[in-house]
Order: structure tokens, then C-alpha cells, then sequence
């Protein structure tokens, strides 16, 4: 049988200790984290529309660069499915919603000092919206609209160059609704519960030497 302290050991080198994860964090890196989650669709985005699901799949990336500990930014493509009807019409229409957004990311791990910490997520893109007419023969769910969104999450470092986090975001735009001399009101488009792996891959800093 193997010896548990053994076992151990090898499972400490595999991950690194809490110091070198650390160091890590401190150095400025690029990361890519493959996404994987729930949008939960809002039907007040297009209020002609009937959605069969008001959860659904989705799938996704992020690319991003962190400078600092505190903060990173990132490009962020998600997309999913879905299906509704439009008005009295009760034929179903296939959905797609996909969204590229710009993020700003600040992390709270010196506040906690945890492995285990929480951030803020906030930042904007374009919300593309892709579906079939309603029976008035108008566009009731294809657009392109600039959204905002808010939100957070907790991010757990497994490794210095591995870390899984719980994402959680509204995503969010103005519009006026009934007419062009309504007043205009905010509608949640879509909220994303996710969750993502990132891999990240230190830069190496100016002044630095190579070991020999």
C-alpha cells in the first residue's frame, strides 16, 4: 500500500504550495477559461416572444490579461439556444443568443487571503439576438444591441497556472419600448450562471534572466 505521505507529497508538487501560488498570482499573465453554464432568458428583452425555456445551456470562452493581482481584463464570447413562438403564432422558432463583451475584473484575494476569494465583473459589448419574425411579418428577436452588465463570482486557485471560478452576471440594455417618444427603461437580457477553468500563462517580466 501506498504511503499516505507520500501520496501527499506528490499531490503538494503537483499543485504547488500556498507561497508559490502566491508569487504567482503577482505575475502578470494571459489566461484562456473554456465556459460552461446556465442563461437565464428574460422575456421582457422582446415581450412578443413566448420562450419554451427560461434556462438554457450555455458555451463559451474567455481570453484575458492580468497586470496585477487586483485586476485583469478580458474578452468574453458566449452563445446558446433556445425555442418560443411569437403572438398567437404557435410555431416554434429556433433562438440564438450570443454575446461579445469586454470585462473588467477586480479580485479581493489580498483582502481575504484565501485561496478561495471573491471578484467584481463589470464591462460592455453587443448582444447578438437571432430568431424569426413575429406574424405581423416584423423582427421580433433579431438585433444587435450594446448591453452593459454587472456581476461577480468566486475564483479558486487549484494551481499557480490553473484556477476555477463561479461566474454570475446581468447582462443589461436601454431601450424605449411601445414607441420613440416613450420613456426608456432598463431590460435584464439575459443572466449567466457559469462556471469556467482558466489556464494561465506568465509573461515573463522585463530585467529577468533566464537560469542557465
Amino acid at each position: 500500500m501506498v504511503n499516505r505521505s507520500v501520496l501527499l507529497g506528490l499531490f503538494l508538487i503537483a499543485i504547488g504550495s500556498p507561497g508559490q501560488q502566491a508569487e504567482a498570482q503577482s505575475k502578470p499573465h494571459v489566461y484562456v477559461a473554456p465556459t460552461v453554464g446556465f442563461w437565464k432568458w428574460d422575456k421582457e428583452a422582446s415581450p412578443n416572444l413566448s420562450l419554451s425555456h427560461r434556462s438554457k445551456l450555455l458555451l463559451g470562452g474567455r481570453l484575458g490579461y492580468s497586470p496585477i493581482e487586483a485586476f485583469a481584463g478580458e474578452i468574453v464570447i458566449l452563445t446558446g439556444s433556445n425555442e418560443g413562438f411569437f403572438g398567437q403564432d404557435t410555431t416554434l422558432t429556433k433562438l440564438r443568443l450570443t454575446q461579445v463583451e469586454l470585462s473588467m475584473l477586480v479580485h479581493f484575494q489580498s483582502l481575504v487571503a484565501s485561496p478561495v476569494y471573491p471578484f467584481l465583473d463589470l464591462g460592455a459589448g453587443v448582444s447578438f439576438r437571432r430568431g424569426g419574425m413575429d406574424i405581423d411579418g416584423e423582427a421580433s428577436f433579431d438585433d444587435s444591441r450594446f448591453v452593459f452588465h454587472l456581476g461577480g463570482g468566486l475564483k479558486m486557485n487549484l494551481a499557480p497556472n490553473l484556477a476555477a471560478r463561479f461566474n454570475i452576471r446581468d447582462t443589461f440594455f436601454s431601450h424605449a419600448r411601445g414607441g420613440p417618444n416613450q420613456e426608456s427603461q432598463v431590460t435584464v437580457d439575459s443572466v449567466e450562471l457559469s462556471v469556467a477553468v482558466e489556464y494561465k500563462l506568465f509573461l515573463r517580466q522585463r530585467g529577468s534572466r533566464r537560469l542557465r
